[in-house]
């Protein structure tokens, strides 16, 4: 915990999610969680040789956060957070929210088997709205 408490102070100064907009808004405690199961989720990724993406279900909306935005419209992970992951643990993440679960869920039901893995990405533009980086092999990530 005590490497955490450092490199927490290292990416507060620097500006880099998720822990820096802490100060900004007084809270500290909130951000402080969210970079606590950031590590949790590095070290997992790390754990797991399996070359799967980690998926993340949130409802979290602050501007500095998991989400990246194009204003105020929800586009994707925070990509300084895709980028930390796949260089530290050669995996990508994913940030959904709980309404784009169920919907991949409605969706992957619906879907005759075998499945294809095109449909995922055609589900992207369209209920999805383009909001997660869903690609093709997710599917049979879920699945397995």
């Amino acid at each position: 915990m005590a490497k955490w408490n450092e490199e927490h102070g290292v990416r507060h100064k620097a500006g880099r999610p998720p822990s820096y907009a802490a100060g900004r808004n007084g809270g500290g405690n909130e951000l402080a969680g969210d970079f606590i199961i950031w590590m949790q989720l590095i070290e997992f990724a790390r754990e797991r040789s399996d070359g799967k993406p980690i998926v993340l279900v949130t409802q979290d909306r602050k501007p500095v956060g998991w989400i990246q935005h194009q204003g105020s419209i929800p586009i994707g992970a925070n990509e300084r957070l895709v980028d930390e992951l796949r260089e530290k643990a050669g995996v990508r993440f994913v940030v959904i929210g709980p309404h784009h679960l169920q919907q991949f869920m409605r969706l992957r039901e619906s879907l005759p088997r075998p499945r294809e893995s095109a449909w995922l990405e055609e589900a992207a533009d369209g209920p999805f709205g383009g909001v997660t980086p869903l690609r093709s092999n997710l599917i049979n990530d879920v699945e397995d």
